[in-house]
């Protein structure tokens, strides 16, 4: 079973600036770190979800796994497909050759929660208010980036892009999405879920 939360308290969801605030804060409190991420940069909060197991341990009690994903998308038969990828790994991402931002599970136990703690760079990402893309290819500084903390630390990554789709300018793709399943109509093959981007 997979449960999913807007994480933001529901009085400021739809007020941009409110949620970045509430969101700096709380990093902040629960990080030990002071963090104050962009107002005008939409993306600047990502570089916390590396952080979340530690940031939100109290919504992720009793359950095995937790993670991110980007609100432009389309998920297929979740049921089905997610538990025999999750059988032999401590991260599953979609992307090649890093990190997927838009969609990543993370396996539930300390290790894990508490690797981005193992990066040279964890509190410079953190306290930058601009998006250093951390939770993907880390722009900035690409040897830094969560990703390449996960490998270093020993953990399991599971890279799937077989089982995403996207469109994008230089990934454009038809699907369809037919009795709760997502359908790639260039190979007619099944997908976990579909990125708009």
């Amino acid at each position: 079973t997979v449960d999913w939360e807007l994480i933001p308290p529901p009085e400021i969801l739809g007020n941009w600036a409110s949620q970045v605030s509430w969101m700096n804060r709380l990093a902040t409190e629960r990080l030990g770190v002071p963090c104050n991420k962009s107002l005008t940069h939409p993306n600047a909060c990502c570089d916390y979800r590396p952080a979340y197991g530690e940031m939100f341990a109290d919504k992720y009690v009793g359950y095995d796994w937790w993670g991110w994903c980007d609100l432009d998308i389309v998920f297929g038969d979740l049921d089905s497909l997610l538990p025999s990828l999750l059988s032999d790994c401590d991260v599953l991402s979609f992307k090649e050759p890093y990190l997927s931002g838009c969609l990543v599970f993370l396996r539930n136990n300390p290790r894990v929660v508490s690797s981005f703690r193992n990066s040279p760079i964890w509190r410079e990402a953190l306290e930058d208010s601009n998006y250093r893309c951390w939770d993907e290819q880390g722009r900035l500084y690409p040897e830094n980036n969560f990703q390449e903390t996960l490998l270093r630390t020993g953990l399991l990554l599971s890279r799937r892009p077989d089982l995403c789709g996207y469109d994008a300018p230089q990934e454009r793709n038809l699907m369809e999405y037919k009795n709760g399943m997502v359908i790639d109509l260039h190979d007619g093959r099944e997908k976990l879920f579909w990125h708009f981007m």
